[in-house]
């Protein structure tokens, strides 16, 4: 385990009206797919990966052989009323992964717009925050947020964070040194840490 500094990092909040919509858009808007995001496909050595974004960045990054309640298709790819900007962040976005899976990249960059409670926004701050190749337990970080007894609260924070990789749960794991879960599957867990760690 290790210590790390803390950092700031920006958060997002918003709404959407389904309004007028057709039942595959309402079931759409149920499960997050509104019509202000965009949504590419990004390949990696672990499977297809799902990312959304919305104007203010990226919002979702899921593999699609775990995430939950997904339904992509074609017209995804372009229904969005901030298509440029959107696409701006999906672009930048595939280009730092590719980086990232190449050893290229321990850092990015490109704008997150978290959605969540209060408390889980202040868990996923704190996750970024936790060094490249390093880990830490769940109750370091319960710790690290002020919150030394919400260790549970911290790991169901952790499972519920829709950003994978750019918000680094994989970085954290149980107190005796084994894996913990992790909402892609344990091995994926283990194959990010090795990529970090050089092996």
């Amino acid at each position: 385990m290790v210590g790390y500094n803390r950092g700031d990092s920006g958060q997002g909040t918003s709404s959407s009206r389904v309004g007028n919509l057709s039942r595959e858009n309402r079931e759409k808007s149920r499960i997050g797919f509104a019509m202000s995001t965009a949504l590419t496909l990004v390949p990696s050595r672990w499977g297809t990966i799902l990312a959304q974004a919305t104007d203010r960045g990226i919002i979702r990054l899921q593999f699609l052989s775990t995430a939950s309640s997904i339904c992509v298709d074609e017209s995804d790819m372009t229904q969005t009323t901030q298509a440029t900007r959107a696409a701006e962040h999906l672009q930048q976005l595939k280009w730092q992964l590719a980086e990232f899976f190449s050893s290229r990249r321990r850092s990015f960059d490109v704008p997150l717009d978290r959605r969540g409670t209060v408390f889980q926004r202040r868990v996923w701050q704190e996750l970024g925050c936790i060094p490249y190749g390093e880990t830490i337990s769940y109750r370091e970080l319960a710790r690290a947020i002020g919150h030394p007894r919400a260790v549970r609260a911290v790991g169901q924070a952790n499972r519920c964070n829709p950003i994978l990789i750019l918000v680094p749960c994989h970085r954290v794991i149980a107190a005796d040194g084994t894996l913990g879960g992790y909402a892609a599957g344990v091995e994926i867990k283990r194959e990010l840490l090795a990529l970090e760690r050089g092996r």
